[in-house]
């Protein structure tokens, strides 16, 4: 294949298919082999040229070549080996995906409406249908999966599994502990997650969208907190049914993600909710979890977001700058035991008014000891002053 490789892509064709006629297939470049013929074929969107070798079965026993076609849309030439029967089930069920992965739609309407085509596979091959179109923002071929046989099959049992259970898949490489409503939350598809939250309120027995993710707990809600989808944030909150304070894993919550990853936006579209607890697992405020986690949460942060986040929150009525976490800490303690030792953190804090310095852990030690075990002088010299 390699004498082909500078040729114009015109001029190749006609001495492949010149091989292919006078020859035979046996004598075509190995299919398997990087420079396959008919990826050229595809890349030139040469429907002529693989209508010309369809009859050559083993030319569709390669996914990748299915996966081409797809991103394409070489959709005459795929139904055409589809009505050959070339495809095994598995052919059938990556066709499937990549259709919905390239917003194939007209592919994966001729998929679906063919009933023979569609007649047994399992519901895993749907739910990482719609998840990978939820993944890709594909909002039309959402809608379809949704509204289509897949739909009202699904329904009768309870709705999509996606929304409910733990979509991985051994023989793929992309895989995921996310569900489509949590992915399309994850890369900002509003379009997306609204078709979802629609058909959620549409199907009773669909379940719930306050499911948490197999991997990390989080609910959809936390992770547009956390990757600051402000919009998405307030479409979650309109759902009468969301519960806003669960805990993650961690016993991290929704409000508890967005002040650590400083989405200023979401914490102030949160502290308006009328259900909202500020204090997380442990009874700790964020403002304990911004002392204790300076260096994962803010250390690629400006010290001014973390300024801006620190003041409103400590400009919300159900804070107090002195309150206790489960172990008898203020957050001037917690900044003190921070392992960056920062002391523009304890600076900031100790310019709140009100502040308690003396004030004792559970075992007795104010922030100024805890500074003093640590021999951090910087911080002893901000407190004693």
């Amino acid at each position: 294949m390699v004498k082909y490789l500078k040729m114009d892509w015109n001029i190749m064709k006609k001495k492949l298919t010149k091989v292919y006629h006078n020859e035979g297939f046996d004598k075509l470049p190995n299919v398997f082999e990087p420079y396959c013929p008919l990826y050229y074929a595809i890349d030139n969107a040469d429907i002529e040229f693989i209508d010309t070798i369809l009859p050559t079965k083993v030319m569709f026993n390669n996914h990748q070549i299915l996966y081409r076609m797809v991103e394409q849309k070489l959709n005459r030439s795929l139904k055409l080996i589809i009505q050959k029967k070339f495809l095994s089930v598995r052919d059938m069920r990556k066709l499937l995906l990549d259709s919905c992965s390239f917003k194939n739609l007209e592919m994966l309407k001729h998929i679906i409406i063919d009933c023979k085509l569609i007649s047994g596979y399992h519901e895993d091959t749907w739910d990482k249908g719609l998840w990978c179109a939820a993944k890709n923002g594909h909002a039309d071929v959402v809608s379809f999966l949704l509204h289509s046989r897949y739909g009202k099959m699904l329904t009768q049992n309870n709705g999509p599994r996606c929304f409910h259970d733990v979509f991985y898949d051994n023989d793929d490489e992309d895989v995921s502990e996310n569900l489509a409503l949590h992915i399309a939350c994850e890369n900002g598809h509003f379009d997306v997650v609204k078709l979802l939250l629609d058909y959620l309120s549409e199907n009773p027995g669909a379940t719930h969208i306050n499911l948490k993710n197999d991997d990390d707990g989080y609910t959809p809600l936390m992770i547009a907190c956390e990757k600051k989808e402000t919009e998405i944030v307030k479409l979650l909150l309109e759902q009468d049914d969301l519960e806003v304070n669960l805990q993650d894993n961690e016993g991290k919550s929704a409000f508890y993600h967005a002040c650590l990853n400083l989405s200023l936006e979401c914490v102030k579209l949160l502290s308006q909710h009328p259900s909202i607890e500020i204090k997380s697992s442990r009874e700790r405020l964020p403002l304990h979890g911004f002392a204790l986690e300076w260096d994962d949460a803010f250390g690629i942060n400006p010290l001014s977001e973390w300024t801006k986040m620190f003041e409103f929150l400590c400009s919300l009525p159900n804070i107090d700058i002195n309150d206790r976490d489960d172990m008898g800490r203020t957050v001037l303690h917690c900044a003190c035991v921070n392992e960056t030792d920062n002391p523009q953190l304890v600076q900031k804090i100790l310019q709140q008014p009100n502040i308690d310095i003396n004030a004792e852990d559970d075992n007795g030690d104010t922030a100024l000891r805890l500074a003093v075990k640590r021999q951090n002088f910087e911080i002893i010299q901000e407190i004693a002053s």
